[in-house]
């Protein structure tokens, strides 16, 4: 076989492993927020997630109690403080807030069908 062909072999080999090491890392990274959106959803059914007097700020209270702000997307817990990005509290948060907001806006429907 000739260098050329060679070469091309082992450029294509480096190709493949680099596709694959970056899928699996993708992969990983996936999983991670799989298990920490189901995780949000346990604290939400268990009714850990508490609006405060503050638009789009949570009390999210887990083994510890965490401080979640949509409005800035920061978290007081670990894993966002180190990690960055998503963490579960902020995850429930938003899903807590995306549920009053349903809430509200069937609640002004309903009023509003009733006044007309």
């Amino acid at each position: 076989m000739n260098q050329s062909k060679q070469a091309w072999r082992a450029a294509m080999s480096e190709a493949v492993a680099t596709v694959v090491s970056t899928a699996t890392a993708a992969i990983r990274v996936a999983e991670a927020n799989v298990r920490r959106a189901r995780r949000a959803a346990d604290l939400v059914a268990a009714g850990a997630v508490q609006e405060t007097t503050m638009p789009g700020v949570y009390v999210v209270a887990a083994t510890r109690e965490y401080t979640a702000d949509l409005n800035t997307g920061a978290c007081t817990c670990p894993d966002q403080v180190n990690r960055g990005g998503l963490c579960k509290h902020l995850l429930a948060a938003y899903a807590v807030q995306q549920v009053l907001y349903r809430q509200e806006t069937a609640n002004t429907v309903q009023a509003e069908r009733l006044a007309a």
